[in-house]
């Protein structure tokens, strides 16, 4: 199971920065799509540190069972918060990509007036 973990962290965290990198371009920054693409990268890199890594990860038999909810209370709340924050903008990120996908197949006319550039 500890394999399984430490592929997910790293795939995850290899593509999230891929996709940090590939929306860093000039051309890429004139549409809003990319500012929640880039969002969503951000909150699965936290969710992927703080969520995966630190819960099953670093809490596995391989490093003598250090618990680090167990290493002080501000830890346990600082940790439970990013977990739950960063989970819950991944979601409300789709959720935003999806309205505006939906605006532009709806109202495709309308589309640039309806939605903001990045500038």
């Amino acid at each position: 199971m500890f394999i399984i973990y430490i592929s997910l962290t790293i795939v995850g965290t290899t593509g999230n920065s891929l996709i940090l990198l590939t929306t860093k371009h000039k051309e890429f920054n004139k549409s809003s799509s990319f500012v929640f693409l880039s969002v969503l990268a951000i909150s699965d890199l936290f969710v992927v540190f703080f969520g995966l890594l630190t819960t099953k990860v670093l809490e596995s038999d391989f490093w003598f069972g250090f618990n680090l909810r167990n290493y002080s209370l501000s830890w346990c709340m600082t940790l439970e918060y990013m977990i739950e924050s960063s989970s819950k903008i991944s979601s409300w990120c789709i959720a935003g990509i999806t309205l505006e996908r939906a605006v532009a197949v709806v109202l495709p006319h309308r589309y640039g007036s309806q939605t903001s550039n990045v500038v």
